[in-house]
């Protein structure tokens, strides 16, 4: 069995936090699975636990944060409606 994650992104709070990321799984030749894994994570009595999980078959994309990109988008994101 081989598992391979990327582009993985976590959001934190101090209760609760939720890891979000590429999954390419190859099991023993029969199964193989390539997407997105979400893994929802709770703090019990100072420990993180995993509480819950889900899978799709549609895979992240990665974001472009260069800083080109980011002054093509200010202008939107600080126009006032």
């Amino acid at each position: 069995m081989n598992v391979k994650t990327t582009t993985v992104r976590v959001l934190v709070h101090p209760k609760y936090a939720l890891a979000i990321m590429n999954q390419e799984f190859n099991g023993d030749n029969r199964y193989k699975s390539q997407g997105r894994k979400v893994l929802y994570w709770q703090r019990e009595k100072g420990q993180w636990k995993i509480v819950r999980e889900t899978f799709s078959n549609i895979s992240l994309t990665k974001l472009d944060l260069s800083e080109h990109k980011l002054q093509t988008l200010r202008p939107m994101l600080t126009r006032k409606p």
